[in-house]
């Protein structure tokens, strides 16, 4: 099975993290919250969008727009100067971005500077490498919004028509319980955590995604849970690595 990273480590030095990062068959381009607090997921996100701003846990307006820019990894520059044929790197989903903003008028034009952002981090990565991707979705919050999955729809539409990521397979990441037609969407990876379902319903996710399907089959400690598996082609853990301790954290 292809092993990844969701998306964070504890890792308080770069050299660790990246040597880290190696022992899995697709290495991930992971934030470091734990050195840099602006590595946690959303304001991660919204740093350096134009109108908005990520300040004491609140999503703002800014009174003066700034330029957009891509986003930025403190393992940007080590991570592109190894050799490999694949890569994953993960964001925030458009309706966790949403379901974090205070005032809905401006979640239109939040989201297209959001895609913007992310275009413009894909243009960057290609600019380093020819190396197949892998962009994950992130939505936390996908499963506590009923109806949402449109907006998710939508935009990931959207993103696909984007010429950066024709070389570029997608996925999606939730911990939290999505509990609609989850073949709908336009997805080549779904990664959901197993803990959520009970055994019958993970069957018939197994059954009705296939080799769509991410198995789960470590927690955020690396600790084996009792996964059911058939036949899914990558794997991963669960979220929640950059709060974790990072002398218990393991490989496949």
């Amino acid at each position: 099975m292809k092993s990844f990273l969701i998306g964070s480590l504890p890792h308080k030095n770069i050299e660790d993290a990246i040597s880290y990062i190696d022992h899995f068959s697709i290495p991930t381009l992971c934030t470091l919250p734990q050195l840099d607090e602006t590595e946690f997921m959303l304001h991660h996100a919204f740093n350096n969008l134009p109108s908005f701003e990520y300040l004491r846990n609140r999503v703002r307006k800014k009174d003066h727009i700034s330029k957009l820019l891509p986003f930025v990894f403190m393992l940007d520059e080590v991570f592109f100067k190894r050799d490999f044929n694949e890569y994953k790197w993960q964001c925030t989903g458009p309706v966790t971005m949403i379901e974090t903003m205070e005032m809905h008028e401006h979640d239109e034009q939040m989201l297209s500077e959001y895609l913007n952002k992310i275009r413009l981090t894909q243009e960057r990565f290609n600019q380093k490498t020819n190396a197949k991707s892998y962009l994950f979705l992130d939505e936390p919050m996908l499963g506590t919004a009923p109806g949402m999955e449109t907006i998710f729809i939508q935009f990931l539409n959207k993103l696909k028509d984007q010429d950066c990521f024709k070389n570029t397979t997608f996925g999606i990441h939730s911990c939290s319980k999505l509990v609609f037609d989850l073949a709908k969407l336009p997805l080549d990876l779904i990664s959901l955590d197993f803990s959520l379902y009970d055994l019958k319903e993970w069957e018939a996710l197994q059954a009705q995604l296939g080799k769509r399907l991410v198995a789960i089959t470590k927690n955020s400690n690396f600790e084996s849970l009792d996964y059911p598996l058939k036949s899914e082609t990558f794997q991963s853990t669960s979220c929640g690595q950059a709060l974790c301790n990072v002398n218990l954290l393991k490989v496949f």
